[in-house]
């Protein structure tokens, strides 16, 4: 064999070895067994502990992950800890010394695994005393969602001292736990004594309520804290006190956009003569589109924004209109949206600016492709407030189709661009496109608010103290109903209040969606 082919064989067989070495062994078990415990300093429950360390050795080797956020410390402390691994070995070194007569409850939840397969110890939990016994007060419940009734997971659930002044607002707590996945908590080891509760939806995770984004539970009085406290259940809410603010403005020739921080409901205009201006808020509810209805405006204006929790924000403007002309669509909208209709059907056409409109026709209607008839205003067609959407009733007795068409010399806009010419056309359908929920109420309450949503907790439709409901037309999907209990009956819901004691108003939501098919009537018993 030639020096050549030799080299080539070595070449050959140094590549095959090489690559064989650091392949990983195949097959084998999967390791699915948790990471056990198996000794401690201090021991579970142990007393008269002394010093500023734990250690934690385990039956395997293991390793930390988000460990800060995952160890939950009760009573909370300041103390600064340095944790480190060393194989089955975990030690916490605190900066400060224990407090003295102090119970101290550690959960470490999932802030430990093991390095083969992320396995995590079960409810791997510790207590110790630095006094001669330990505290065995404890509170449990479940905090759920007000709105929703769905269990609330990962939410802290804390206790602040009646005789202490700290606060949930400025404060971190003393006593703190999370809620599992199915919203249920439970605070133990805790000193003897009377407590504030709170559910607390920390987004920042700073341990204070600072942030009217994040949702609050809480309870009309303090509790008594013993070894029998009994069960408390905490809803949580989004309590907003903070009325909205304007953050840009936008001048344009034909409008006048007024950016908010939110979104807004309502929208009042004071200052100059009452019909200078009509104002549409925008589709994404933060921006207050103005329209002018003359030419010589130019000057100051009282704008009143109001939020979905009716505060309410005056902001004087001075408002020119200037510049390039706002982009604007020119084409009107049929709602509901949908090709389908049937003769009796109600219907809106939908306008991206205010109506200027003098009495006579503005609609016509063409059925069956032979038929015109004509809708007039006022007679046939109502304006609504914001005079961008006609309301009327089709009363067709057409077969096959009906096509709306509009008259663009009539319906003009207020400001800017006419609109175009434009034809919807219509089929009329033979047999109902929609299915009904029939509700049977039962209820003693006085007033409440029924709410129509969709799958998705959006509100579609909101009634005031039905005392029986038939849903019908509906589309095919899911749906859920939702009431809210006007208790004190001043003809408002009440969502909680800032003083964190002034506890919401009792919702109450359907268990199930409620599936609607077409041509299907659902009857929904509903007692409450």
């Amino acid at each position: 064999m030639s020096d050549f082919r030799k080299l080539i064989n070595y070449f050959f067989v140094f590549i095959v070895c090489g690559c064989a070495s650091i392949s990983p062994p195949e097959g084998g078990e999967k390791d699915i067994k948790s990471p056990e415990l198996v000794s401690s300093s201090p021991t579970n429950k142990s007393l008269q502990v002394s010093g500023k360390s734990i250690t934690l050795r385990f039956n395997e080797e293991i390793r930390l992950k988000d460990f800060n956020r995952q160890l939950i410390i009760s009573p909370s402390t300041e103390n600064q800890i340095i944790s480190e691994v060393d194989r089955e070995e975990v030690k916490l070194s605190f900066e400060k010394n224990f407090e003295p007569n102090t119970t101290y409850f550690l959960n470490f939840r999932e802030g430990i695994e093991d390095i083969t397969e992320g396995n995590k110890p079960k409810n791997l939990t510790l207590t110790f005393s630095t006094g001669a016994f330990l505290d065995s007060g404890q509170v449990q419940g479940v905090v759920t969602d007000l709105l929703t009734s769905t269990p609330a997971k990962d939410i802290n659930v804390v206790l602040y001292a009646v005789n202490d002044t700290a606060t949930i607002r400025k404060n971190k707590p003393y006593y703190l736990t999370k809620t599992g996945e199915d919203g249920t908590y439970l605070l133990q080891n805790i000193k003897y004594g009377t407590y504030y509760l709170y559910a607390h939806h920390d987004k920042n995770n700073d341990n204070i309520y600072n942030d009217e984004n994040e949702k609050i539970g809480y309870l009309a009085n303090p509790i008594e804290i013993t070894a029998q406290t009994p069960p408390q259940d905490l809803q949580l809410v989004r309590i907003d006190t903070k009325a909205p603010y304007i953050t840009s403005k936008q001048p344009y020739l034909d409008e006048y956009h007024l950016n908010y921080n939110e979104g807004i409901t309502a929208v009042k205009i004071a200052g100059g003569d009452s019909t200078d201006l009509y104002s549409l808020i925008s589709e994404n509810t933060k921006t207050v589109r103005l329209f002018p209805n003359t030419n010589q405006i130019k000057g100051k204006y009282f704008i009143t924004a109001l939020d979905s929790a009716e505060n309410a924000k005056v902001d004087t403007v001075d408002i020119v209109f200037s510049g390039k002309k706002a982009r604007r669509d020119l084409n009107f909208q049929v709602i509901p949206k949908t090709n389908q209709v049937k003769g009796n059907e109600a219907l809106q056409l939908k306008f991206d600016a205010p109506l200027r409109l003098n009495k006579g026709p503005v609609v016509t209607l063409v059925e069956d492709s032979v038929t015109n008839r004509v809708l007039n205003y006022p007679e046939d067609v109502k304006l609504n407030k914001s005079k961008n959407i006609l309301n009327f009733s089709l009363n067709s007795k057409a077969k096959k189709t009906i096509d709306i068409l509009i008259d663009t010399t009539v319906l003009i806009p207020v400001s800017g661009d006419r609109f175009k010419k434009q034809k919807v056309s219509l089929l009329v359908a033979d047999k109902d496109q929609g299915g009904t929920i029939d509700l049977k109420i039962n209820t003693n309450y006085k007033k409440y608010f029924l709410e129509l949503l969709d799958k998705d907790y959006k509100i579609l439709k909101t009634y005031d103290t039905p005392k029986s409901l038939v849903l019908a037309e509906l589309e095919p999907s899911s749906y859920r109903i939702r009431v809210k209990i006007d208790e004190d009956q001043n003809g408002e819901w009440r969502a909680g209040n800032q003083d964190l004691k002034t506890i919401p108003e009792k919702v109450i939501n359907q268990p199930k969606p409620i599936e609607v098919r077409i041509n299907w009537v659902q009857d929904v018993p509903f007692e409450f």
